[in-house]
Formats: C-alpha cells, structure tokens, sequence
C-alpha cells in the first residue's frame, strides 16, 4: 500500500511539472520549432533540427537524443528577445545568443556558442555552472568539468563582420566547490560557533 501510495505521488509531481510546459519534447525528432509570446518549452529527449525563441519565452533542456546531424539532439538555438535558456544534459550543435537572451548551462554538450547581438553587450549573458574551466584564446576553445565531473569543450565563435563584444565576454562563471571543500567551510563555521 505504501509503495502504491508513494508511486501515486511521484506520478502526481511529474504530471503537475510537465502541465506547466506549452511544449514537450521527450522522443522523436521536429523539424523546426519557433516560439514566442512567453511559450515554454521542456525537453527530455528526442531531438530538433532548429528552434528560435523570443518575447520572454523559456527553454529547459534536460536531455537529448545524442547530436547527429537532421537526426538527433538539436541542430541550432537561437535566443532572442529576452528568452533563457536553462541546459542541464543533452546536445546542442549551435547556441547563438541574440537580442538579449540569456542562457544557464549547468551540464551537456554545446558544439559551438556564439554572441550574435550586433550592438555593445556589457551584461554577462550565459552563466555556466561548472568545478573548473579553462579557456585558448588562440583556439577559443573553453573546456571544463561540469558540476557532475563530465567533461565539455565549446568552441566560441565570434563574427569578423561584425563589431560586437566577444563571446568570451558575455559568459559568467559560477564555480562549484569541491564537497571537501564545503565540509571544510562547515567545519570552520561550527568551530567560530562553539568559540562564541
């Protein structure tokens, strides 16, 4: 009885979580998708060729098929007018951030990310979630270690046609502390504590 009771609440919370999406995509493989007027989109698997985003719309991208091209994962993101973009898993071969659209990357695989905005971009557009990072300027390649120790390399793209702040500059970086290094601060915390 209890295991069927627990089942009911697990069912209930996934119904509810995926009531508040305008899009779901957990297999198969579309085309294109566009979304504007504050859609919401949440992906679990499958895979799209290309999907546009603006007017405040959100994306969650959880998982994907893995990318191949006009197959699986996702072709091409572009994020404009004020749309996030939220990735924990999956693939993505082209991320561009255009009219202010903001990303947080906490996991998965982004071929190649590139700041389309064609004025001056002094906001830190994408946020990545990451234990380490590293960036080759000469390359623009930035490789790191997601929070859940798997490995990712994005090469940044900039356009020569156009005078825009690089790639590079619009991406802040959120560090994840090693669980050391969390039990460590606890234990100064309850030490300093105990002195007072």
């Amino acid at each position: 009885m209890r295991s069927l009771f627990v089942s009911l609440i697990v069912l209930g919370v996934s119904v509810c979580a995926l009531a508040g999406y305008d899009y779901t995509i957990s297999s198969g493989y579309v085309g294109t998708l566009v979304l504007d007027n504050s859609r919401t989109l949440l992906m679990t698997g499958g895979g799209i060729n290309s999907l546009t985003s603006g007017d405040y719309c959100v994306l969650e991208i959880k998982s994907t098929t893995p990318y191949i091209p006009l197959s699986g994962g996702v072709g091409k993101v572009v994020l404009g007018g004020y749309s996030q973009l939220l990735m924990s898993g999956g693939e993505i071969n082209w991320l561009d951030i255009n009219g202010y659209g903001t990303a947080i990357l906490s996991g998965g695989q982004i071929n190649t990310l590139r700041n389309y905005n064609l004025q001056p971009i002094h906001d830190k557009l994408v946020e990545i979630i990451c234990k380490e990072y590293s960036y080759n300027a000469q390359t623009k390649i930035l490789t790191g270690l997601w929070g859940d120790g798997s490995a990712f390399s994005i090469k940044l793209s900039d356009s020569a046609q156009y005078t825009f702040t690089p790639t590079y500059d619009i991406i802040k970086f959120t560090i994840i502390p090693e669980p050391a290094t969390l039990l460590l601060l606890g234990l100064g915390g309850v030490l300093l504590r105990r002195r007072q």
